[in-house]
C-alpha cells in the first residue's frame, strides 16, 4: 500500500496523510520501506505493535456490544 492509496480510500489531501502516517510512524505502527522500481515511493508496512492493537481494539469493542446486548435484552 502507498500513500496514494491511502489518500484516494479515505478522501483525504495528501497533506493530511503525511501527517497522519509521519504519526503512525513515529509511533511504531508502521514503516515505510522503499520499493526497488522508484525511488519516490515508500511502500507502507504495518507493524507487529498495529497488529497487537488491532486485536486489543476488537476484543475491546466485542465485550462493548455484548455488554450493549445485555442491557437492551437482558
Amino acid at each position: 500500500m502507498f500513500q496514494k492509496d491511502i489518500e484516494e480510500e479515505y478522501s483525504i489531501r495528501p497533506s493530511t496523510a503525511t501527517e497522519l502516517l509521519k504519526q503512525m510512524e513515529k509511533n511504531g505502527l508502521i514503516t515505510r520501506e522503499p520499493v526497488p522500481y522508484d525511488n519516490r515511493l515508500k511502500r507502507i508496512a504495518v507493524t507487529e505493535k498495529a497488529l497487537v492493537y488491532k486485536e486489543q481494539v476488537i476484543d475491546e469493542l466485542t465485550a462493548l456490544e455484548e455488554i450493549c446486548l445485555n442491557k437492551i435484552f437482558g
